[in-house]
Formats: C-alpha cells, structure tokens, sequence
C-alpha cells in the first residue's frame, strides 16, 4: 500500500497493520535502536556504520540491489559559475568538519561531498536507473 509519508507507514509496521517498510536510515533508525523495528537489511552497497551487524540486501543473496537516497543543494538553473564555486566551497568545508561529520554519522548519513558536475552526473545516472525500473514494474501514475 502506499504511503503519503513514513511516519504513517512506520506505524502501520509497529502496529501489525503493515509488515515491512523500506525507509532511510535516518527515519527508521531510532525505532530500530529502540526496539519497535528490527532492520532486516540495508539497501546500500555496503553496511552501515550505524547498524553494522545489519547484512545488506546484497549480501543476502539479492546480487547488485543497490538503493540509496541521496541528496544536494540546487539553485535557479541560471545562478552564476562563480556563485555555484563558491557555495560548492564553503559546503564542502563545512562537510569536512568532525562536528558536521559526527551529526550526520549520528543519523545513519555517510557524507559524500561532490563537485556540481558530479552531482549534475549522479542526478542524471539515478533518473536513468529509476526510469528504466518504473518501465519494467509497469507502474502508471494514478
């Protein structure tokens, strides 16, 4: 069934109503730490440092299943190079940080700092990926 948000779908699977989910680390973390949930996978290439007893999906016989979320900043697709460096820069630093690092760690998030260009690529090689997974499962929007 689908959910509008996690949080109704993490409920459902506390209750008994649903029984599995597939949500970020960061969503499902503290109820995994907690003992409402109990990770039966992650979804990445490789373990997370945040559940490192918790095998991959891959490792469970599932060869080549890699999901991962991921994120940047964007702007107006006309912002000027030199402001574009420079935001670039100063995330980059601020990533770089042991304290920014720890929060993020803290959240089950691995950062991966990157150049716009290798945004822009990642951006293009996932809307690949995903089309290419929504043509095979024959989904139709509602």
């Amino acid at each position: 069934m689908p959910y509008r948000a996690a949080t109704a779908a993490i409920t459902d699977v506390i209750s008994g109503n649903a029984q599995l989910m597939m949500a970020n680390t960061p969503v499902t973390g503290p109820h995994v730490q907690a003992g409402r949930l109990r990770a039966l996978g992650i979804s990445a290439a490789q373990r997370s440092p945040a559940f490192p007893d918790v095998p991959t999906i891959a490792e469970q016989g599932v060869a080549g299943f890699e999901v991962v979320a991921w994120g940047g900043l964007v702007g107006p697709a006309k912002m000027p190079a030199d402001i574009v460096a420079r935001i670039n820069a100063e995330m980059r630093k601020a990533l770089a940080t042991p304290e920014v690092r720890e929060r993020f760690r803290g959240m089950g998030i691995e950062v991966a700092p990157s150049s716009p260009d290798e945004f822009r690529e990642l951006a293009r090689r996932e809307s690949v990926k995903w089309a290419q997974v929504v043509k095979f499962s024959g989904a139709k929007v509602d």
